[in-house]
């Protein structure tokens, strides 16, 4: 009898430490299930209540979007699609995970899709004139940017791209008037600042100095206003103020192949620092070793410094880049006089 209840309590232990350690697990299941964000967790509950609501599917593919998840974002969109390709925000959407994943041909249909629903639809008139940029039609791009301003004339997105088109078309005194547009309307607008800097630099205008100034002030960690004020004095003769600016740009951005290459040049052709050139063109090449101009600049150096074997690699190996170029063989002819 005593023996029987030894192996019956025994059984209970036993019983108990199973429903213990179940119990455990229920837990840590329950803990696992749980792990997703709560916004997350209440937009699968939407869907699981209606798996045949297009809005609740668009709701969780937006969310990965905004969160830079593309696949998961392309799969629920999928889904959308599947239910309703009649709703503008859902072809929005569609169009802007197609553009990111380098798919203009369906981006282009999606967006058709929702000035089809929505002529005067100005987040896909915008979207259409940025792919048309994109893809270098800037006359197409102009003709959406221009449906855009029709709607919205101080939008500043579509006065940005009307710029750009402006610019890549040869015509910068339009250019110039539509990023100054945007100046106006938003002064701390730095792209549209930097991109009237450098329009009037390649005027070689002395207005460019104050844009570029004003975009410096508004990001200093940004080697563009550096390196553009520094061309501009470099063209113009102010070398201390090109020195200047060309170190602040490389402070910047230490790996700039061209800061470097054009920091060279000066060295070269200005001050005459043969053996600070070569570091620079040195620099230069390391970040950038298919800079055929960066070799044939150092050869140059060298060429200067009377080490004309060390001149002669480096127009041998501009020429390996590039056998066209003319100045690397031309050095390569005068070494062998």
């Amino acid at each position: 009898m005593e023996k029987t209840r030894r192996k019956l309590n025994s059984y209970l232990i036993l019983l108990l430490l199973a429903l213990f350690l179940y119990s455990c697990k229920g837990k840590e299941d329950k803990k696992a299930v749980s792990t997703a964000p709560p916004a997350l967790e209440e937009l699968n509950k939407a869907i699981e209540k209606n798996p045949r609501d297009a809005k609740a599917w668009y709701n969780r593919a937006n969310y990965y979007f905004k969160k830079r998840d593309v696949g998961h974002a392309g799969e629920d969109m999928i889904k959308v699609l599947e239910l309703d390709t009649n709703t503008y925000e859902f072809m929005l959407l569609a169009a802007d995970i197609h553009l990111t994943t380098n798919q203009s041909g369906k981006c282009k249909a999606a967006l058709d899709r929702c000035l089809a629903i929505n002529p005067k639809g100005l987040e896909a008139l915008i979207k259409m004139a940025e792919l048309y940029l994109y893809v270098k039609q800037n006359a197409l791009s102009n003709e959406y940017v221009n449906r855009a301003l029709d709607i919205d004339k101080d939008n500043t997105r579509a006065l940005f791209i009307l710029g750009i088109n402006q610019k890549e078309s040869g015509d910068t005194a339009k250019a110039i008037y539509a990023f100054q547009r945007i100046i106006d309307l938003k002064p701390d607008e730095y792209d549209a600042l930097m991109q009237v800097g450098m329009l009037y630099a390649a005027r070689n205008n002395i207005l460019c100095m104050e844009y570029l100034k004003k975009a410096a002030i508004l990001k200093p960690s940004s080697y563009e206003p550096y390196f553009n004020s520094a061309l501009y004095h470099q063209k113009n003769g102010n070398i201390a103020a090109a020195v200047r600016d060309y170190r602040a740009a490389l402070k910047c951005k230490p790996e700039s192949a061209i800061t470097w290459y054009n920091f060279g040049v000066l060295h070269s052709k200005n001050t005459l620092d043969y053996e600070q050139a070569i570091l620079c063109f040195t620099k230069a090449i390391t970040y950038d070793p298919t800079f055929e101009e960066a070799y044939f600049m150092r050869g140059r150096a060298y060429e200067k410094k009377g080490n004309p074997d060390l001149a002669r690699q480096d127009f041998t190996e501009a020429l390996h880049i590039n056998p066209d170029y003319e100045k690397a063989f031309d050095g390569m002819k005068r070494l062998d006089k």
